[in-house]
């Protein structure tokens, strides 16, 4: 006789699936991309439920380059969404010199300032150990 242990992953009631399309599709290129990048995006509540909270790549495209970015949970998830769809941080009519980005948990306002503002110089900082391996 075999066992089989069977995952229920529940996404987060905060990150309805349209949410994680409309991250998928600010981060992608092409809707191939997006469509892949979802999959991913979606994988992640039940990799932590498998492996634990371990860093998940995505490759994603922020401000015309490619680049890998890690991903633990929703909360991480979340706050792509916050930066990239909702554009939270977006400065209008300003061209800031220098940005600290204080509280940068996994750094998805800083690469949001870094392709919106190549010239600034940008400090992220993040107190807690386990953001700032990631970051």
């Amino acid at each position: 006789m075999h066992t089989v242990k069977i995952f229920a992953v529940r996404l987060s009631a905060d990150m309805p699936l349209k949410m994680y399309w409309s991250l998928a599709r600010a981060l992608s290129r092409s809707a191939i991309g997006a469509y892949i990048l979802f999959m991913c995006l979606l994988s992640v509540p039940l990799q932590k439920r498998v492996f634990g909270r371990r860093p998940v790549a995505l490759l994603v495209r922020i401000g015309g380059e490619s680049m890998k970015l890690f991903v633990r949970d929703g909360a991480d998830i979340a706050a792509l969404y916050e930066v990239f769809v909702l554009k939270e941080y977006e400065l209008k009519e300003v061209l800031p010199e220098t940005i600290v980005d204080i509280g940068a948990h996994i750094g998805s306002a800083s690469l949001y300032f870094a392709a919106q503002y190549p010239g600034a110089r940008i400090v992220a900082y993040e107190p807690d150990p386990e953001n700032f391996a990631v970051l």
